[in-house]
C-alpha cells in the first residue's frame, strides 16, 4: 500500500534521479531556445544517467574509464513552429572520455539517440516498479503462508 501511494506521488522517481533524467530528455529535445544540452560528473543528473546508459546502451564502453561529459550531438533536423519546437528523436547522444584535445573514437561513445533515452528513462521506471512489487507481494505472500501453515 505504502509501495503504491509513493509510487503514485512519484516519490521513486525523485528518489531514483528518474525525474532529472525526463527533465534533461526535454532540453535535450530543445533546438532554438537556450537549453544545457550537456552533463558533467557531479551534476545531479550524472549518477541516474550513468546507470541508465550503461543497462541500456548496447555500445561497448570503456571499463578501465570514467566519462568526462555527456552531450547531445548536433541536430539532424530540427523546426521552431507555432506548435513549439521540434528536434529529431534520432539526435545522437554521446559521452566522451577526454576532457581536452584531440578525441579518437575511443574518446567518444555515441551511446544512442534522444528517443532511446526517453525510452530508457520509462523503461527504467518501469523496472523498477515491477522488481519491487514482485518482491514485496512475494514477501507478502510468503508470510500468509507461513501464517497460514502455522495456524492450523
Amino acid at each position: 500500500m505504502i509501495f503504491a501511494v509513493l509510487t503514485y506521488l512519484g516519490t521513486w522517481n525523485y528518489l531514483r534521479g528518474d525525474t532529472l533524467l525526463t527533465a534533461l530528455a526535454a532540453r535535450l529535445d530543445l533546438s532554438y531556445a537556450y537549453a544545457s544540452r550537456q552533463v558533467r560528473p557531479g551534476a545531479p543528473e550524472w549518477r541516474p544517467l550513468l546507470r541508465v546508459i550503461r543497462s541500456n546502451t548496447h555500445v561497448d564502453l570503456p571499463l578501465d574509464k570514467e566519462p568526462v561529459l555527456f552531450a547531445r550531438g548536433l541536430a539532424v533536423a530540427s523546426a521552431n513552429t507555432e506548435m513549439g519546437e521540434w528536434t529529431a528523436p534520432t539526435t545522437p547522444i554521446v559521452l566522451i572520455y577526454k576532457e581536452v584535445g584531440p578525441a579518437s573514437d575511443e574518446d567518444v561513445k555515441i551511446v544512442r539517440t534522444i528517443q532511446d533515452l526517453h525510452e530508457w528513462v520509462r523503461k527504467d521506471e518501469g523496472d523498477f516498479d515491477f522488481r519491487v512489487r514482485t518482491i514485496i507481494f512475494g514477501l507478502l505472500s510468503a508470510c500468509v503462508g507461513v501464517f497460514l501453515a502455522l495456524k492450523t
